[in-house]
């Protein structure tokens, strides 16, 4: 006799009945191993040695040497139950039934007693037996599930009793609150009328008063107590309005409550409802379930066969599909591969064209620069020989007042002569005389003396500017002037460069001209020739670009899009660049940095750093290709830790509202239409700094919406990922930044992407980041990140980067 045993695999995808023969003796557990060894390829399962089953009179007894899981609980010996749950290694198995059937062979039990051929009565009566212990088994687990269900019916009954008890307490409650007010508004409604009884009474008092006063003191009287008595009654009055309102809204809420009750009780209704129904659908298709399997296992067999044939087919079918695919492909990629050419062709004459354009543009700003300089200088000349003429007038003024002063000097001199002899000749006068005549003569004295300082103090005020000391004030104005204008030359000639910042007046006594410093070094070699620079508020021209990167700082633009700036611009593509803040809550790298003409000899910080790296930004641009600089000046806010983040949200709202920048980045896309669009990675997976996570969010939410119109929408939209975060973007696409260049370096020698980066990183001298830390940790990875967020072309990603290679 063998022994079958019913299973259902419970961890399966798609449960599976599952049903094995298993002799009662050492060999059965072989067959049951092969048979789940069947089910699941290449799963390891226990020693064959290790479990075995035999029959008793109760049922089946599982043996296993070793303890496994059965119903959650480790055991080594076990009487199999219907519905007992198998933990088995992997697997996990429901036990349905057992029964015993013929075999050509009839192995020993465990036990050691064997099968007498004569007892087949009796093993017949044992599988009534075991059939009636099913069906009894079966209607004990449905009168259990049954009481399960009337045990959760109970439970939400008394859910629901217990919330329409809070609701009939918090209704309660607001009644007594509203009682409650209602006897504060009539107890001050008391205290009112008292008040204006009071008031009445002081009215009469003070009428009986004014009669024995005066006619104006009586009008005056009368006058505030007008007044006094009429706020009273408009403060009766808006209390009385007050209560009004109250009653309104208490209405009002009883009838929300009533309402919302009715509701509450329409929807438990329906999903008692539901609930009926639900059980009815149950019942039904649990019968229709039983009806299905026994059909299913007849057609089962033919089913296969013809799986099999029409796998046959459609595996011919594919692959005759695949030669077809394969050769539309080809054909279509040498029509791309011919437009991809034609489209570099025309793209490089206009640009020819527009460098002949911008070298003829730069010609006649070179000649109006010029022809400005020549007119300044006539100017300048025109100038000094008008000084010239004003110095030899103020000169024979001099002249004539140094003449009219010597001949002033003579006559004192003159004048003290005829005293002196007045003095010799008045000797012999009588001695009374002496002293009026003594006193005189030192008044007169005394009166010339001052009357000459006078004359030279108003000399030297009306001296010209001839003389020494104005000349060489004269001249140092002069040259100040001169300086000025030229230095507005200058700012006129590049009026888009960043506005002057005066030097720390706590610098150890020197003053250093950040706006020379900026000049030079936005005026470097590296920049590129075709660079436009827009500064915030200024228009953004109408210019074709292929693909267009935005970011939050400078410098982000040379540690996360590097390699693919370069790369594009080497592909000849046109390249834009889009920075939301000029970072002037940056660190300044000093002493770190060198100190030179470039930058100032203290640390710098806000907007005169800000206007440093406004600087550093266009140069490394320039070193990068890009084509079309856009700043929109917003503010940097600090950063100094977790503590210190803000949510994207909270962000936008200072740089102006979601909707207005969503419009000026709609207008830069429309007006110079890229056909792809880098951006950084929206809050997720990865840990970025939150302005960054800022200008992620609100590039998403245009690049992922209806916005932009058909024609105007990029075909690609891609988002930078940090190489120290690659783990988080399994599915990320990379750049080799190994690959080697042209143009890459101002000698044009060939170089690497990488190389280039790490030389734009070389411009921002302010930033650790940069300086320090990009060029620290970026050529230890071989590879530039980005998840692509949307692709509709049908170029793949490689195809498009071996296209720019």
């Amino acid at each position: 006799m063998n022994l079958k045993l019913n299973f259902i695999t419970e961890n399966h995808k798609k449960k599976k009945d599952f049903t094995v023969v298993v002799g009662l003796n050492e060999a059965g557990w072989k067959s049951f191993s092969n048979g789940l060894s069947e089910l699941w390829p290449g799963v390891k399962f226990p020693s064959f040695s290790t479990l075995s089953f035999e029959r008793t009179d109760k049922g089946v007894q599982l043996l296993c040497r070793k303890p496994l899981l059965i119903n959650g609980v480790s055991v080594r010996h076990r009487l199999l139950k219907l519905g007992d749950r198998i933990v088995l290694g992997p697997l996990r198995l429901i036990f349905q039934s057992y029964e015993l059937i013929e075999s050509a062979i009839e192995p020993e039990f465990l036990t050691g007693s064997p099968v007498k051929s004569g007892k087949k009565e009796e093993a017949e009566s044992t599988l009534s037996e075991d059939r009636v212990e099913r069906e009894g088994a079966d209607k004990h687990r449905k009168e259990k599930a049954r009481k399960e269900e009337e045990r959760l019916e109970k439970v939400r009954i008394q859910k629901i009793q217990r919330e329409e008890a809070r609701k009939a307490k918090a209704q309660e409650e607001t009644l007594r609150k509203e009682k409650a007010l209602r006897l504060e508004a009539e107890k001050e409604k008391i205290r009112l009328e008292k008040e204006a009884e009071k008031a009445r009474e002081l009215k009469f008092e003070n009428e009986r008063a004014l009669e024995k006063s005066t006619e104006r003191k009586i009008a005056e009287q009368k006058k505030r107590q007008a007044e006094k008595a009429e706020k009273e009654e408009a403060r009766i009055e808006k209390l009385r309005l007050e209560e009004d309102r109250l009653n309104a809204a208490r209405e009002a809420k009883e009838l929300e409550e009533k309402s919302r009750q009715e509701k509450v009780q329409q929807e438990r209704l329906e999903q008692e409802k539901l609930l009926q129904v639900k059980k009815q659908e149950d019942k039904s298709r649990q019968e229709k379930v039983q009806q299905e399997r026994l059909a299913r296992e007849k057609l089962r067999q033919e089913k296969i066969r013809e799986q099999k044939a029409e796998k046959d087919a459609a595996r011919l079918e594919r692959s005759r599909r695949e030669e077809i695919r394969k050769e539309n492909f080809r054909k279509e990629q040498a029509r791309k591969k011919e437009a991809r050419l034609e489209r570099y062709q025309a793209e490089k004459d206009k640009k020819e064209e527009a460098r002949k354009a911008k070298a003829l543009y730069e010609q006649e700003r070179k000649d109006a620069a010029q022809r400005e300089k020549l007119e300044q200088i006539r100017r300048d000349r025109a100038h000094k020989e008008k000084l010239q003429k004003e110095q030899a007038e103020q000169k024979k003024i001099q002249e004539e007042k140094s003449r009219q002063e010597k001949i002033q000097l003579e006559k004192i001199q003159k004048e003290k002569t005829r005293f002196e002899k007045a003095k010799l000749e008045k000797k012999h006068e009588k001695k009374i005389l002496v002293f009026p005549v003594l006193s005189r003569k030192l008044i007169l004295t005394a009166a010339a003396i001052l009357m000459a300082v006078f004359m030279v103090i108003i000399g030297f005020s009306l001296l010209p500017e001839s003389s020494p000391v104005v000349s060489g004030v004269s001249d140092s104005m002069d040259s100040i002037e001169r300086n000025g204008d030229s230095i507005g030359e200058q700012n006129r000639v590049a009026d888009d460069d960043p506005s002057p910042v005066e030097a720390n007046p706590q610098s150890a006594g020197v003053s250093i001209n950040i706006e020379n410093s900026s000049d030079s070094l936005m005026e470097r070699v590296y920049e590129s020739e075709s660079l436009l620079f827009v500064a915030p508020g200024d228009e953004v021209p109408n210019l074709d670009l292929d693909i267009l990167f935005i970011h939050a700082h400078p410098d982000d633009e040379s540690l996360d899009y590097g390699c693919l700036m370069a790369l594009a611009h080497a592909a000849g593509l046109k390249v834009g660049l889009l920075t939301f803040t000029d970072g002037e809550s940056g660190l300044d790298l000093y002493p770190d940095r060198l100190v030179g003409g470039d930058y100032p000899d203290y640390y710098m910080e806000g907007e005169e750093l800000a206007r440093v790296r406004v600087g550093e930004v266009r140069s490394a641009a320039g070193v990068l290709g890009v084509n079309l600089l856009i700043r929109f000046g917003l503010k940097n806010h600090p950063y100094n830790g977790k503590s210190d983040e803000l949510p994207p949200e909270e962000i936008l709202e200072v740089w102006g509202g979601k909707d207005i920048l969503i419009d000026r980045i709609l207008e830069i896309i429309k007006r110079t239409t890229p056909e792809v669009v880098v951006a950084p990675d929206v809050p997720g997976r990865a840990s970025e700094h939150f302005e960054h996570e800022a200008v992620g969010y609100i590039s998403a939410e245009i690049l992922n919406s209806s916005l932009l119109d058909g024609s105007k929408r990029p075909e690609k939209f891609i988002t930078c990922i940090d190489p120290r975060q690659r783990h988080l973007y399994p599915e990320a696409s990379v750049i080799n930044a190994a690959l080697r260049i042209k143009n890459g370096k101002p000698d044009g020698k060939k170089s690497s992407l990488r190389e280039v980066q790490l030389s734009a990183l070389s411009m921002h001298k302010t930033q650790n980041d940069a300086v320090n830390v990009g060029t620290g940790f970026l050529p230890g990875f071989p590879s530039e990140y980005y998840q692509i967020q949307f692709w509709d072309s049908d170029e793949s990603w490689d195809d498009w980067i071996d296209s720019l290679y």
